[in-house]
């Protein structure tokens, strides 16, 4: 843990008040030809029960709202198309100027250049209505929206202190897919959590399909030490957790395989990472047929897939 703490304060000086990040310090964006990745802040203030971010990264802290538009346009002004903002709980931020998450897309979504806005990753309890109008009225926000649930058993998400529930969580994703026509939901799922029931992996399966997810990531629930879930009672055993867990990966690779051969023979927009593969606008990756220019972004019609991607034949190339 030193020897990593003294990397972090060498790579982006932090002093140890955070005075530099609070006070706006410069960090250049992440980016590639095509796509930059923008902190906008650090920490957590919530205390999910199986989760130990918040007892080594602290409580929360925002960057200021120019310095991250600064950043952004600055690794636009160096090629990439696609901003992706990020943080621990990306929709909770506010800066000290007052700004929230949405007037932070609506900025960035002005500023000349941007063809793409993604964020990772959000909390179902800060997506409320003024960011769902947000990401429906900007033009670069793409219709994809990674939103982790965690379980689809209220039982479970109390337990996890997750501050929602699930009939919470199917509003205000319906919500943003009636102002969203098309918008891909994929999602983060645990299985195996103290106490888990039978009925309750029943009712994350029936989540997967209520929610329509398009892809989850499944994770196996192993206990970290200092979280309160690591001392609850009603653990599971290995096996059991491996069994559950390849029950709900069935059902979500089913899921997307349904997702998949639905795109067929729609367009899609690739944003090309080398001369072929590339991200669409929706969760998956494409494969073109034949080569293209790396980082841009090419129309292009979906003529078949594989297990977790489109392949794609070009169309019209959009203005690089």
């Amino acid at each position: 843990p030193k020897v990593l703490e003294e990397a972090v304060k060498k790579r982006f000086d932090w002093g140890e008040e955070n005075e530099a990040f609070q006070g706006g310090y410069d960090i250049d964006a992440t980016h590639s030809q095509a796509s930059a990745y923008v902190t906008i802040m650090r920490g957590c203030n919530y205390s999910c029960s199986y989760c130990i971010v918040p007892s080594v990264r602290g409580r929360e802290l925002y960057r200021p709202f120019q310095t991250v538009l600064d950043e952004s346009k600055k690794a636009v002004d160096a090629g990439a198309k696609e901003i992706t903002l990020l943080g621990q709980t990306v929709n909770s931020y506010r800066a000290e100027s007052g700004e929230d998450f949405a007037d932070l897309i609506g900025a960035v979504d002005r500023i000349p250049g941007v063809e793409r806005i993604r964020f990772t990753s959000p909390h179902p309890f800060y997506l409320n209505d003024k960011l769902a109008e947000a990401m429906a009225e900007a033009d670069a926000v793409v219709p994809h929206l990674h939103l982790p649930v965690q379980s689809g058993s209220n039982r479970l998400l109390k337990a996890m202190k997750r501050n929602y529930t699930v009939e919470e969580f199917l509003e205000r994703t319906g919500r943003l897919k009636e102002l969203i026509p098309g918008l891909a939901l994929s999602t983060d799922l645990i299985v195996g959590f103290p106490g888990e029931t039978e009925a309750d992996l029943q009712s994350t399966l029936d989540l997967v399909k209520k929610a329509d997810f398009c892809a989850a990531y499944c994770f196996k629930y192993s206990p970290r030490e200092t979280t309160v879930a690591a001392e609850m009672d009603g653990k599971i055993a290995e096996p059991e957790i491996e069994r559950r867990h390849a029950i709900l990966l069935e059902a979500v690779e089913a899921q997307m395989e349904r997702h998949l051969a639905g795109m067929v023979g729609k367009q899609v927009t690739l944003l090309l990472e080398n001369e072929t593969d590339g991200n669409s606008q929706y969760y998956f990756k494409g494969r073109l047929e034949s080569p293209a220019e790396p980082g841009s972004l090419v129309e292009a019609e979906v003529t078949g897939h594989s297990r977790t991607a489109l392949k794609c034949r070009a169309l019209v190339p959009a203005t690089a």
